[in-house]
């Protein structure tokens, strides 16, 4: 009878052991493979914060692209404009380049000028608006990634020491179930004396 269970008792432990040997490795493989998820997240960040700053520096050279051909229309409007107010005046015989025809030619011009620069300006200040948003979405890209990176390294010490506990784990179920088996022994052998 004491053999039987002291034999129950070493394979109530050895299936122990093998359970925790088990349960280890698996959750030492799951930590491997969330930290391989989260340097795959990394990398995924990385590119994406890449990706929108390429996509703000096309936008915004496109918006000033797009001024610049805005100040050369403005520019041939006015042009056009001042055309007009000079041949109207000529045609009622007024000299253009002088006293109140050749004023209001100057003024045109000048509010023509003052639109270029306003289109100019708009653009300019689109693009940089387009810009600081590249930047800003960069940032918090990267912001991820570094959050990323953060639990890439948690998962992997949790692999490492999962890894460093094992040994003191099965150490405790052997000497745990030697324990019993040894208890039990002593109990058979103070019944069979007494």
């Amino acid at each position: 009878m004491c053999f039987l269970a002291l034999a129950l008792t070493a394979a109530s432990t050895a299936v122990s052991v093998i359970g925790q040997v088990q349960a280890s490795k698996a959750a030492q493989s799951r930590s491997e493979y969330e930290a391989s998820l989260a340097r795959n997240n990394v990398i995924l960040s990385e590119r994406a914060a890449k990706d929108a700053l390429a996509r703000g520096k096309r936008a915004s050279a496109d918006s000033v692209a797009r001024g610049r051909v805005n100040v050369t229309l403005s520019k041939r409007e006015f042009a056009q404009f001042i055309g007009i107010q000079r041949a109207s005046a000529a045609g009622q015989g007024v000299e253009v380049g002088t006293g109140t025809a050749g004023e209001i030619v100057i003024d045109t011009a000048g509010v023509g000028e003052f639109e270029a620069q306003t289109i100019a300006a708009d653009a300019a200040r689109e693009a940089q608006g387009i810009q600081i948003n590249a930047e800003r979405e960069a940032y918090d890209f990267r912001t991820r990634g570094a959050a990323f990176a953060a639990e890439e390294e948690l998962q992997r010490q949790d692999a490492r020491s999962r890894r460093r506990a094992l040994p003191f784990a099965l150490a405790g179920t052997v000497l745990a179930g030697g324990a019993k088996g040894f208890s039990q022994f002593t109990t058979f052998q103070n019944t069979i004396k007494g």
